[in-house]
C-alpha cells in the first residue's frame, strides 16, 4: 500500500499504470500456479491408478 500511495504523490497517471501493472501481474501469477496446481494434480491422479 506504500507503495502505491508513494506513486500517487506524483501523479494520477503514474498511479494508473502502477494499479494497472499489478492487476495484470495478479492474473499472471494466477494463471501460472494455477497450471502449477493442475499438473500436480494430475501426477496425484496418475499415482493413485
Amino acid at each position: 500500500m506504500f507503495g502505491f500511495y508513494s506513486i500517487s504523490l506524483r501523479g494520477w497517471q503514474p498511479l494508473i499504470v502502477s494499479v494497472l501493472g499489478f492487476i495484470v501481474a495478479r492474473f499472471v501469477v494466477t494463471h501460472l500456479t494455477k497450471s502449477l496446481d493442475e499438473k500436480l494434480t494430475q501426477k496425484e491422479v496418475n499415482h493413485e491408478t
